[in-house]
């Protein structure tokens, strides 16, 4: 499968700021095999968001 990612340079330097992470960064969370998107809705505004979540499978019984 292949990815191709762009951004607006200003949005990632805010982003980076804001939230100390890149762009670069977080676009690992989509080529993670242990990755899935789930639609949320945490209030009205959210309506449409999605989150990616990683999740790990559990060891032991």
């Amino acid at each position: 499968m292949y990815f191709y990612f762009e951004w607006n340079q200003d949005k990632n330097h805010s982003n980076q700021r804001k939230h100390h992470v890149s762009f670069e960064i977080a676009q690992r969370v989509f080529l993670d095999p242990n990755h899935f998107i789930s639609a949320r809705k945490a209030d009205a505004k959210e309506r449409g968001r999605y989150e990616a979540q990683k999740f790990r499978q559990k060891s032991g019984p």
